[in-house]
């Protein structure tokens, strides 16, 4: 009788595993498909409502969560573009080729164009509506609309500084 009990458990217990075993192995759920304008060529800028990306087909494409075009904008040099997520969905272009940075609201409208020295490599909001463009040595401050009000050079990585909107660059301690 202990040994019916103990094959029972034993066989129960195998089985458990085998279970396990087969749902690890399955592939995981597509839960929408969708055709892009081209090849991705950037990293999705990610927003509450979806992403956007920049295709080698000379576009922006910007998707919500379920995999719906929301909008797709031309730009001219795509392998030379970034794109930086900002506050309130906006997101900020940048066009190394043209040295300009635009501000593009949620329904794809360019609302800016400016001229910029340098490569960004981040971008983010002030609190009041001031976008700061940054790499590892410079960052420049750009108005709700688009006049550069300041640039400077940093020795240090603009991370790790308190920005002023006047132009005030502190270490945070």
């Amino acid at each position: 009788m202990k040994k019916f009990f103990f094959l029972m458990i034993c066989l129960i217990f195998s089985s458990f595993l085998f279970s396990e075993e087969n749902q690890s192995s399955e592939k995981p759920v597509m839960l929408w498909q969708t055709v892009l304008s081209g090849k991705v060529l950037t990293e999705p800028a990610k927003f509450y409502y979806g992403f956007c990306v920049i295709t080698d087909a000379r576009k922006i494409d910007c998707l919500n969560y379920e995999g719906k075009k929301l909008w797709e904008k031309e730009v001219s040099h795509p392998r030379e573009c970034q794109i930086f997520p900002l506050d309130y969905e906006f997101l900020l272009l940048s066009d190394n080729s043209n040295n300009t940075v635009s501000l593009i609201n949620p329904s794809g409208l360019r609302l800016w164009e400016a001229e910029i020295t340098f490569k960004p490599e981040k971008a983010r909001s002030g609190d009041d509506g001031r976008i700061y463009v940054y790499n590892e040595s410079q960052i420049a401050c750009y108005g709700i609309n688009g006049i550069k009000k300041w640039q400077k050079n940093s020795d240090i990585n603009p991370d790790l500084l308190k920005i002023n909107p006047f132009g005030k660059l502190d270490t945070e301690n």
